[in-house]
């Protein structure tokens, strides 16, 4: 579509009645949401598929590499998440701008750095060969998911929703398109370099439709007071998301790749889960920092709070439900090759379903107010706990289902130390002003 055409289609006075306030913004967004992830999972589905248990094994296995390219920034682009609608909500938007400037000469510098780590990487990997050529179609992908990463987190950070919502449907539209018909060509490097073809062009759209200065700024003394806001709250998510991938690093460790195939289901369900929660916090995240940083009061974002809980559990619970339902027939249906994984997907539902929207609300309320210590402390006991029940489990012999069982368990606890913490923010008085004001 184009630019031109996209903008008059946002301005069209129809569409205002849909975009209206923070309603009419939430079902736009939520259904993009949505929709990019439906694509995402429909594809990843039929690539494993495409390329079987064992490549699908090596992706399930490499791909925690994206996640963890995002780290070099060491925080800085959540601290714009956070600080941009805080001092927005101070009254000081030039600030707010130079934050932004600084965020994006972080963004290409780290970009490089991950690209050419995952390069370097690849010359030391001989065995087995796939792996060699995956990192290499890594390399470029990571250049491009920092960009993409830098564009939803400064719409984000913005408020601008709308915007976002159409990043999120071109996202939709090209993911299966370049990533499905490049991994028929070149199988598993292909699918990885439609990826990054995605992201580049989603990224040069995105350019053209929202109007920010992208001249870089290298202000070193910023960057730092920007690691200092942003490290924890990045931490705490990073560690979260290593709950996330360490299931199947065990697998790959103690039971070899085709393992990691089968457990694809079960990665799709977290996956798939716990973004629903993402759907509503992050609607709710930059205006719970914007609140907070105009009344510097935990009690007056109760309202958003419980709002975000409610929203959380009626996205979580039917998604739930129909995961529960029909993981079992689709897949025998489907992907025949896969059914040894059903049982372990069904076991990891229940337990996100039961812990995620409680837990996803709580770390939100936590990072907005300053409490990201609070949070990324959390993640740091997580993390041995989830090791020792996936490895117990392997050792005695329950195979997938055990490790999905410990998966469930961990989130279950995670969630339960989120809300302690919560709970005792919200009891305290006076309130606590340790936000730093610029």
């Amino acid at each position: 579509m184009h630019i031109q055409s996209v903008k008059a289609f946002l301005r069209q006075p129809d569409l205002k009645i849909f975009t209206r306030g923070m309603r009419g913004e939430f079902l736009l967004y939520s259904g993009s949401t949505v929709m990019m992830q439906a694509s995402k999972m429909l594809t990843i589905l039929l690539a494993a598929k495409l390329l079987g248990p064992e490549n699908t094994g090596w992706w399930n296995s490499l791909q925690p590499l994206l996640i963890y390219g995002g780290m070099l920034n060491f925080g800085v682009l959540n601290a714009m998440n956070r600080d941009v609608p805080y001092f927005t909500g101070r009254g000081n938007q030039e600030y707010a701008e130079y934050i932004r400037r600084v965020s994006w000469g972080i963004t290409i510098l780290t970009a490089v750095w991950a690209s050419v780590f995952a390069l370097v990487a690849s010359y030391f990997i001989r065995d087995p060969q796939v792996v060699q050529g995956a990192l290499r179609a890594l390399a470029v992908l990571l250049l491009f998911q920092q960009w993409y990463t830098y564009k939803s987190m400064l719409l984000i950070s913005a408020i601008r929703f709308k915007l976002l919502s159409v990043q999120q449907l071109a996202q939709a539209v090209l993911y299966p398109l370049f990533s499905l018909g490049m991994a028929k060509l070149w199988g598993l490097n292909g699918f990885v370099l439609g990826q990054a073809l995605v992201n580049l062009i989603v990224c040069v759209m995105m350019t053209a439709l929202a109007h920010y200065d992208l001249r870089p700024i290298f202000d070193w003394k910023e960057v730092r007071r920007l690691v200092g806001v942003g490290f924890p709250i990045m931490a705490g998510g990073f560690l979260y998301d290593i709950l996330r991938t360490l299931d199947r690093w065990v697998i790959l460790t103690f039971m070899g790749a085709v393992e990691v195939g089968y457990y694809t289901l079960a990665i799709l369900v977290l996956q798939g889960i716990t973004m629903l929660p993402s759907v509503v916090t992050a609607q709710f995240y930059p205006r719970m920092s914007k609140r907070f940083g105009e009344t510097h009061s935990y009690q007056a974002l109760k309202p958003l709070l419980t709002t975000t809980l409610k929203v959380s559990i009626a996205l979580i619970l039917p998604f739930g439900l129909v995961v529960l339902l029909f993981t079992a027939p689709l897949t025998r249906w489907i992907l025949p090759d896969y059914v040894t994984g059903i049982q372990a997907a069904i076991i990891v539902a229940v337990g996100v379903m039961v812990s995620r929207p409680v837990a996803g609300t709580a770390a939100t309320f936590l990072n907005a107010v300053g409490k990201a210590n609070w949070y990324m402390g959390v993640q740091i006991v997580m993390i041995p706990v989830q090791v020792a029940l996936t490895v117990a489990a392997v050792k005695m012999g329950w195979g997938l289902d055990g490790v999905a069982a410990g998966v469930a368990v961990t989130q279950v606890v995670n969630m339960l130390g989120l809300v302690g913490l919560a709970v005792i923010l919200l009891k305290r008085v006076p309130v606590e002003q340790r936000l730093d004001e610029h």
